[in-house]
């Protein structure tokens, strides 16, 4: 019997195997959502693992997730692209981007890139924040890294 019980056991076969779904279809907004849906569920899973020793000021999970959204700005996307695609609106949107429909799938020509933000010769994921094109990717990116620094600074 296999379980996942732990943050670094979550972050190495949930998140890494969303990035991959995702790295290997840029332009699938299933996949989008799953990456999204992983890396927000990260700040649970840290917090069921590390509790209090993540920080003395945090009293819950949902301190954490006020913690990472300021040490982490680009969580901010994955808050609201994981919760917009459960519930289709948001009352209380972190970003700009309140809507499922602000997220979207472009195509892309070979060598042309989608709002000057896509990648060459393929398509990409956008978040419109508020007129703000925002590379899905890239701001994926950036969120794993943190998650994982994080986890390495944890000793696990």
């Amino acid at each position: 019997m296999t379980t996942i019980s732990t943050a670094r056991q979550y972050f190495d076969q949930v998140v890494a195997y969303n990035v991959q779904q995702y790295k290997a279809q840029p332009t699938s907004l299933p996949a989008a959502f799953n990456l999204a849906s992983s890396l927000f569920s990260m700040h649970e899973w840290m917090w069921h693992t590390y509790g209090n020793a993540l920080g003395a000021n945090l009293g819950s999970a949902r301190d954490f997730n006020s913690h990472v959204q300021t040490a982490c700005p680009a969580f901010k996307h994955m808050r609201d692209l994981a919760n917009a695609s459960k519930h289709v609106f948001l009352s209380s949107p972190s970003t700009q981007a309140a809507h499922i429909t602000d997220t979207s799938a472009v195509e892309s020509r070979y060598g042309k890139g989608a709002y000057g933000r896509g990648k060459y010769g393929r398509g990409v994921v956008v978040i419109d924040d508020g007129g703000t094109k925002v590379d899905f990717e890239n701001t994926a990116d950036e969120v794993y890294k943190y998650w994982e620094d994080l986890l390495n600074d944890m000793g696990s």
